[in-house]
């Protein structure tokens, strides 16, 4: 997660449109941007072709204005975020961020989870929300919005989204 201490994460396994709940987890706080937000990503649970959601509620959010720099005051979090994904991407992954981003993947493709095309309305909605690689693979899918990092990587969403994350946050 970006930077948001004592949020609740809750893990799901998402299986014929039904959420099962396997974990429930608190992010740590913390004294800078890097230790901030941190939780147990379960990976021992998950299997390979399955798919999972991880959804965060709740803690406060140590730099709202995404600027790099921990504020003065935490502001409460009064939403959630959350982010689909399959088990074995999850895994190969070096770091994982819940963001604004994956929150807006994941809303796009709710509709489609019983669905058995998921894995392709999953690239296909990251091909509408990125405009370019964000994870330095040379393509745009799921890394991109593990990897998307909200002080550097906005320039790299389409521009409607851009405007749409601002106004999401305020």
């Amino acid at each position: 997660l970006v930077v948001m201490a004592n949020a609740t994460v809750k893990l799901y396994l998402l299986e014929d449109g039904e959420q099962r709940l396997l974990a429930t987890e608190i992010t740590s706080k913390g004294d800078n941007i890097e230790t901030i937000g941190n939780f147990n990503l379960h990976l021992e649970l998950l299997e390979d072709n399955k798919f999972y959601l991880y959804e965060v509620s709740g803690g406060e959010d140590s730099d709202v204005d995404d600027d790099g720099e921990i504020d003065d005051t935490p502001t409460p979090n009064r939403g959630s975020f959350q982010l689909i994904a399959r088990g074995d991407s999850l895994k190969k992954a070096q770091k994982i961020n819940i963001t604004i981003v994956s929150a807006i993947i994941y809303k796009l493709i709710k509709p489609y989870l019983k669905s058995d095309d998921i894995s392709n309305k999953l690239l296909a909605f990251c091909r509408d929300v990125i405009q370019k690689d964000i994870s330095g693979d040379g393509t745009i899918g799921i890394d991109d919005i593990f990897s998307y990092d909200p002080i550097r990587s906005k320039p790299k969403l389409f521009a409607s989204y851009q405007n749409k994350i601002l106004d999401m946050v305020n």
